[in-house]
C-alpha cells in the first residue's frame, strides 16, 4: 500500500552470501499500513535468507528522502535500519523506508522526493538503451526470469519473460526506482563525443559545470548550480555523519517521477473501489494482456495488467474515491497499444463526475454527471500519463469515470468500438488555488480545509467600481457570514475579524471598496456615550497582499506595450488561457507587466529588452489573445506600477538636460516614461516646481541608498506620484530609465507641435502650426507613418501593426535585429554572465551602509544596475573580478557599469580597466594572472559615473572563453603605493556577449568569417583565402609589381636619354670648339705665307 509520508530514508542493501550463524532473533508486530504524515526509514532485501543479511553500509546505501512510497510489509518499531532490513526478506522488494524514528516499511516503489533535512528522525552487448516512448507490434508478458551476475551473485545482470528469452524486455523507470542522486551513473567530461554517456576513469578537458572527482561523477553544488534542473536547488546534507548532494525543490513542493517540481498530492483513487458498466472477461493471457477488475487502481503502471470495457453504451469505469473531494486533475495510463488502431481506441476520451452515483446502474450517463475535460486528441502509449485538469473545480465528487469519446459512443458499427476503453492506471488528485487560481478566472480563490479534503471556493467579486462604497451588512459576496468568508480569504483576517466582533457589539457597519489593484476596508462604529452624544470611530485598514484580490479586467488596447525577446522573470506559469488568467497569477508590486509566450507560457516581469515588431508575437491563446511567438513575448501593463528604479538620493537634485512641467494628472510613472522616451538614463521629479528632469550622467557628492518609500498620488490613489529614500525625504532621488520602463511608442509623452517654442516638451490640446513631420492628431502625439518615416531613428522603420484587433503604429528594427534599452538597433544577444557565479581574488568586507554602498560578491551578475550594490576588490595584486560563463563561448564584447562614485578621484580607479578571458582557471589561484590567460581589450582611458556602460569589445573573436575577467590597468596594478589602489576596482555590473561574424567581421580582418552553431555558443572560425583569392591577390600584386617596374624603366630610360642628349650637347660643343681651333690654325699659317711672300 502507499503511504504519505512527511519524508523517509531511503537505503540500498548490500547482501553478504555467507550464512550468519549465531543471530539474535527479534520478534515484532507486523501490522498494516496506515496513512499518515509522520517520517519513515526503508531499505532493500533481494535474497531469500532470513538471517543472512551483512549489516547495511548506510553511506553507499542511503538515496534519498521521500514523501510517498509503495509498502507491501509494515512492521510497527524497530531500532535501527538494520533491525528493518531483517524484516524484508521478500524478493519483490530490494528498498526499505523508515519512518517517524521507528516505523518500518518494506517497499518496492517510491515517489516525490524532499530535502534530506525533512527526515531528521534519527536510528550481452553490454550496452543500456533510453527512450521516452514505446512502438507497436507483439509483445509478451510472463512471469520475469532474472540471472544474477557472474562478477557478483547478489546483483542482478540479466532479466527476460519465461519462454521468451530471446525477445527484447523492456522496463519503466518511473516509479520503482531511484539512486542518491550526488553520483551521477555516467561521467560528465567536457566535450564528451557525441554525447556519449559513459563512465570513465578520468577527464581530460575537466568536468562540464556542476560536477567533479577525477571522473566527474560526482555533483557538485559550486558550480553550474550542481547542474540541478530549472527551480530546484543544489544543497549538500548530512545524513549519519555522511555528507551527500542533492537537488531540492522549493519548500512546500516535491520532486516527482518526472524530475520536476510540484505541490505534494496524494493519488486519490490509489486502492479505491473501482466499477465498471461492464467488464471483458477476465484472463491472464501472455500475448494478450492481463484483464482484471482490479487493475484500474492497484498502482501498476505496466500496460499489461488492464481494465477493459465490453459495450459501447453505457461504456463507463468508475472508481469511488469514498469520500467527498475537489477534482483537480488526473493522469490515465494507456494499456500496451499492440497495433497502431488500438492507440486510436482512447483518442479524447471523457472524464465526468459525480457526488453519487448507483454503481448498478446502465443507462446513459453523460447528461446525468459533470464533465472534467477531455483527453488529449491523439491517445499516447502507456509508460507516460495523459493528463487532463478539470475545467471547474469546485466541484464535489465522489466518483470520477473514464468514458470513450461521444463520437465513439455513437458509433456501434464494429467491435472495436464495443470494446474500446482500457486503461492500465487511473490517478486522481485534488484541486487547488495554486492551480490556475482554482479555475475561479476572475473571482477570489479560497480553500477550506476539511478534515480529509479541501473545499475551493470561488467568491463573488464585490464591485470593481473605483471609490464606490457597497454596504454589505453582515454578509459576503457569496452570502456567508462575513467573518467565515473573510477568514478564508484574507491573512489579515485575524486582526480585521477581531475588530468587526468588536464593532458588532454597537451599531456597525461593514464597507469593502475595490480598486484596480488593491482595497481599502473600513469599519464604522457608532457608540452612544452617557452623554448621549454620538462618536464616530473609524478603523482604516490598507491591504496591498494582492494574493487574494481580484483584479479588474485588463484592457487589451490600453496595456499592449509591444513584443520583446528578452525579460526578467520572476514568476512563471507554464500555461495559462488568456491574458487575464495571466495577470491573475502576477500580484507582487514589484512586477506590473506580464510576458506571454508561446501561446500559454505566463511570466510575472519587472524588467524587459530586445524589442521587436509585434508581428512575431503571433501564437495564440486559447481565447485568441495575443500571448507572444516561439521565442518572443507579448507584453502588457497589468496594473499601475508602485515600485519604481530608484539608484540612489543626493544631496541636491541634478542638472537636467531637458525639463517638462507635469499636468495635474502627473504619475511618476510619467516622468520616467518622458525620459526614457526622449532617451536619457536617468530622472528626478522637482517638488518645488511640479517638474520632470531628464539627464544622462549624475555627477559626484554624497549618495544614499535606503527603503524607498513611494506615495500614492491625491487624485488617483492606485498611482505613484513622490519617492523617497527613508530617512532622506528632503534628498534628491534619482531613478534609471533603462531597465524597468517601457510603453507602446505609437503615442508620445509629450506634443510634437511645429514651432513649439524652445523645444519645449508639453502637453497641448492643440498645434496651431500643424505637427512635426512623423506625428499627427489634434495634440500631436500621434505618430504618423506616412510623414517623415514617423520619426522613426535611422535604421528603424514605421510600419503599422494589429494586435488583439487594435491598430497600433511602431519604429522596428530591420529582420534580424531587436531594439535596445538606447534605441538603437543591433543583433539579439543573451547576457552570458547574468546570475552566472563570479570569484574574487578578494572582496572588501561585505555590508550594507546607506551612506556608502552595498558590498556584496553577488551583485557583479545579479541583474541590478543602481550603482550602490556593488562588488569590490581588496588587494592590488593579483586583483582580480571573474564570472565563471558555465560553458565555452566566443566572447565579442562586454559592458561593465561602474559604481556610483561620490568623489571626483573615484571615477579615477576604473580608468583604462583590463579584461581578460580563459577557457579554463584555478578560482583559488592568488597569483598574477595577466601572463598566463588571454587578453580581451581595455576600459576607456576616463571611467565615465555609473548608470551608462563602459563597453569593450574584444581584439580577438576566435578565443574560446569561460572565465571573464576584470582588473584594474597596469599602472595601478604596479602602483601599491596607497590605499585607494588596493581597494580600486569596483563594478555595479557585468555583462558579457557573444562574438559574430556581424561584428568587425568576427575579428577576422581580410579573411572570411563564419559562425558554427555549438549546442548552446557560436564558434567563430576565420578562414585562409581560398587559392582562386590568393591567385587573383597575387595576380594583382604582380600586376602592381610589373607596372611599378615598367614605371620605373621608363624613368631611368628618360633619365639615360636626357643624359645622352646631355653627353652629345657636350660633344658637340667640344667638336664644334675643336673646329674653330684648328680653323683658326689654319688662317694664321696662311697669313704667314702670303706675307714671307711678299716679302
Amino acid at each position: 500500500m502507499y503511504l504519505d509520508l512527511m519524508c523517509f530514508w531511503q537505503y540500498k542493501l548490500f547482501l553478504n552470501s555467507i550464512q550468519i550463524q549465531n543471530t539474535t532473533t527479534i520478534t515484532t508486530a507486523s501490522t498494516k499500513t496506515v496513512t499518515n504524515t509522520a517520517h519513515t526509514t526503508t531499505i532493500k532485501n533481494s535474497s531469500g535468507l532470513k538471517l543472512a543479511h551483512a549489516a547495511i553500509d548506510l553511506k553507499e546505501s542511503y538515496i534519498g528522502c521521500y514523501r510517498n512510497i509503495s509498502s507491501t510489509k509494515t512492521v510497527a518499531s524497530v531500532g535501527s535500519v538494520d533491525e528493518c532490513s531483517l524484516e524484508c526478506t521478500d524478493e519483490s522488494n530490494n528498498m526499505i523506508a523508515l519512518k517517524s524514528g521507528k516505523e518500518c516499511n518494506c517497499i518496492g516503489r517510491l515517489d516525490s522526493a524532499v530535502a534530506s533535512s525533512q527526515c531528521n528522525k534519527i536510528d550481452t552487448s553490454n550496452r543500456c538503451g533510453c527512450f521516452q516512448e514505446h512502438g507497436t507490434g507483439n509483445s509478451s508478458f510472463t512471469r520475469l526470469i532474472c540471472d544474477t551476475c557472474s562478477s557478483d551473485r547478489s546483483e542482478v545482470c540479466k532479466c527476460y519473460h519465461q519462454g521468451y528469452e530471446t525477445k527484447t524486455a523492456i522496463f519503466t523507470t518511473r516509479f520503482q526506482y531511484d539512486f542518491q542522486r550526488g553520483v551521477s551513473t555516467y561521467s560528465h567530461c567536457r566535450n564528451r563525443k557525441n554525447e556519449s554517456y559513459e563512465i570513465t576513469a578520468n577527464c581530460p578537458d575537466g568536468c562540464d559545470p556542476g560536477w567533479r572527482g577525477d571522473s566527474c561523477r560526482e555533483r557538485d553544488c559550486s558550480s553550474g548550480g550542481g547542474d540541478c534542473p530549472v527551480e530546484m536547488e543544489c544543497i549538500e546534507s548530512t545524513v549519519n555523519g555522511n555528507k551527500y548532494v542533492e537537488c531540492v525543490c522549493p519548500p512546500g513542493k516535491v520532486r516527482n517521477k518526472w524530475y520536476q517540481c510540484e505541490v505534494f498530492r496524494k493519488n486519490l483513487a490509489l486502492h479505491k473501489p473501482p466499477y465498471y458498466s461492464s467488464h471483458l472477461f477476465e484472463h491472464d493471457n501472455s500475448e494478450i494482456c492481463s484483464h482484471y477488475k482490479i487493475h484500474l487502481t492497484d498502482g501498476n503502471y505496466d500496460g499489461y495488467r488492464i481494465s477493459h470495457l465490453d459495450d459501447a453504451m453505457p461504456a463507463w469505469m468508475a472508481v469511488d474515491l469514498l469520500s467527498l473531494y475537489c477534482v483537480g486533475f488526473i493522469r490515465a495510463y494507456n494499456r500496451i497499444s499492440q497495433l497502431p488502431e488500438m492507440l486510436l481506441r482512447m483518442d479524447k476520451f471523457v472524464v465526468r463526475l459525480n457526488e453519487t452515483f448507483d454503481v448498478s446502474n446502465r443507462e446513459d450517463i453523460r447528461d446525468k454527471v459533470n464533465l472534467c475535460g477531455y483527453g488529449p486528441e491523439k491517445a499516447i502509449q502507456g509508460g507516460n500519463p495523459m493528463i487532463v485538469v478539470c475545467e471547474n473545480f469546485t466541484i464535489l465528487t465522489r466518483f470520477v469515470f473514464i468514458q470513450p469519446s461521444d463520437e465513439k459512443m455513437n458509433d456501434q458499427s464494429s467491435r472495436s468500438n464495443r470494446s474500446s476503453t482500457a486503461l492500465a492506471e487511473l490517478e486522481v488528485f485534488e484541486a487547488g488555488c495554486d492551480l490556475f487560481n482554482g479555475r475561479c478566472g476572475m473571482k477570489p480563490c479560497s480553500e477550506e480545509k476539511k478534515e480529509i479534503s479541501t473545499v475551493i471556493h470561488c467568491h463573488e467579486l464585490p464591485t470593481t467600481e473605483k471609490k464606490k462604497v457597497k454596504p454589505l451588512g453582515d454578509s459576503s459576496p457569496t452570502g456567508q457570514a462575513i467573518s467565515d468568508w473573510y477568514a478564508t480569504s484574507n491573512p489579515m483576517a485575524a486582526l480585521h475579524t477581531t475588530l468587526h466582533q468588536n464593532l458588532k457589539q454597537s451599531c456597525c457597519y461593514y464597507f469593502i471598496i475595490w480598486a484596480n489593484t488593491f482595497y481599502v476596508e473600513a469599519f464604522f462604529a457608532l457608540k452612544t456615550l452617557k452623554t448621549s452624544r454620538t462618536i464616530l470611530s473609524l478603523f482604516l485598514i490598507i491591504s496591498t497582499n494582492l494574493s487574494s484580490i481580484a483584479h479588474a479586467a485588463i484592457d487589451l488596447k490600453e496595456s499592449y506595450i509591444g513584443c520583446y525577446r528578452n525579460i526578467s522573470s520572476t514568476k512563471t506559469v507554464a500555461s495559462v488561457g488568456s491574458v487575464n488568467e495571466c495577470s491573475l497569477e502576477c500580484t507582487d508590486e514589484s512586477n506590473n507587466m506580464i510576458a506571454l509566450k508561446s501561446g500559454k507560457e505566463c511570466n510575472c516581469i519587472g524588467r524587459l529588452d530586445s524589442a521587436v515588431a509585434s508581428s512575431q508575437c503571433d501564437v495564440r491563446c486559447a481565447n485568441r489573445d495575443a500571448c507572444g511567438g516561439r521565442d518572443s513575448y507579448s507584453v502588457y501593463k497589468s496594473k499601475p506600477r508602485k515600485t519604481h528604479d530608484d539608484y540612489a538620493s543626493f544631496e541636491r537634485h541634478q542638472r537636467d538636460d531637458i525639463l517638462k512641467t507635469l499636468p495635474n494628472t502627473y504619475t511618476f510613472e510619467m516622468c520616467a516614461h518622458f525620459c526614457f522616451e526622449t532617451n536619457y538614463t536617468f530622472f528626478q521629479k522637482i517638488d518645488t516646481s511640479d517638474r520632470c528632469g531628464c539627464f544622462q550622467e549624475h555627477g559626484t557628492g554624497s549618495s544614499y541608498f535606503t527603503r524607498l518609500i513611494c506615495d500614492t498620488c491625491s487624485s488617483d490613489r492606485s498611482e505613484v506620484c513622490k519617492c523617497y529614500h527613508q530617512g532622506y525625504e528632503t534628498k534628491t532621488a534619482i531613478f534609471a530609465t533603462r531597465f524597468q520602463y517601457d510603453f507602446q511608442r505609437g503615442v508620445s509623452t509629450y506634443s510634437h507641435c511645429r514651432n513649439r517654442n524652445n523645444g519645449s516638451y508639453e502637453i497641448t490640446a492643440n498645434c496651431p502650426d500643424g505637427c512635426d513631420p512623423g506625428w499627427r492628431g489634434d495634440s500631436c502625439r500621434e505618430r504618423d507613418c506616412s510623414s517623415g518615416g514617423g520619426d522613426c531613428p535611422v535604421g528603424m522603420e514605421c510600419i503599422e501593426s494589429t494586435v488583439n484587433g487594435n491598430k497600433y503604429v511602431e519604429c522596428v528594427c530591420p529582420p534580424g535585429k531587436v531594439r535596445n534599452k538606447w534605441y538603437q538597433c543591433e543583433v539579439f544577444r543573451k547576457n552570458l554572465a547574468l546570475h552566472k557565479p563570479p570569484y574574487y581574488s578578494s572582496h572588501l568586507f561585505e555590508h550594507d551602509n546607506s551612506e556608502i554602498c552595498s558590498h556584496y560578491k553577488i551583485h557583479l551578475t545579479d541583474g541590478n544596475y543602481d550603482g550602490y550594490r556593488i562588488s569590490h576588490l581588496d588587494d592590488a595584486m593579483p586583483a582580480w573580478m571573474a564570472v565563471d560563463l558555465l560553458s565555452l563561448y566566443c566572447v565579442g564584447f562586454i559592458r561593465a557599469y561602474n559604481r556610483i562614485s561620490q568623489l571626483p578621484e573615484m571615477l579615477l580607479r576604473m580608468d583604462k580597466f583590463v579584461v581578460r578571458l580563459n577557457e579554463t582557471f584555478d578560482v583559488s589561484n592568488r597569483e598574477d594572472i595577466r601572463d598566463k590567460v588571454n587578453l580581451c581589450g581595455y576600459g576607456p582611458e576616463k571611467a565615465i559615473q555609473g548608470g551608462n556602460p563602459m563597453i569593450v569589445v574584444c581584439e580577438n573573436f576566435t578565443i574560446l572563453t569561460r572565465f571573464v575577467f576584470i582588473q584594474p590597468s597596469d599602472e595601478k596594478m604596479n602602483d601599491q603605493s596607497s590605499r585607494s589602489n588596493r581597494s580600486s576596482t569596483a563594478l555595479a555590473e557585468l555583462e558579457v556577449f557573444e562574438a559574430g561574424c556581424d561584428l568587425f567581421n568576427g575579428r577576422c580582418g581580410m579573411k572570411p568569417c563564419s559562425e558554427e552553431k555549438k549546442k548552446i555558443s557560436t564558434v567563430i572560425h576565420c578562414h585562409k583565402l581560398p587559392t582562386t583569392e590568393k591567385n587573383k591577390e597575387r595576380s594583382l600584386s604582380s600586376s602592381s609589381d610589373t607596372s611599378r617596374t615598367i614605371i620605373f624603366v621608363l624613368v631611368l630610360l628618360l633619365l639615360l636619354a636626357l643624359l645622352t642628349c646631355c653627353l652629345l650637347f657636350m660633344l658637340r660643343r667640344l667638336r664644334d670648339d675643336s673646329s674653330k681651333i684648328t680653323t683658326g690654325s689654319s688662317v694664321s699659317t696662311s697669313a704667314g705665307t702670303t706675307v714671307s711672300d711678299s716679302s
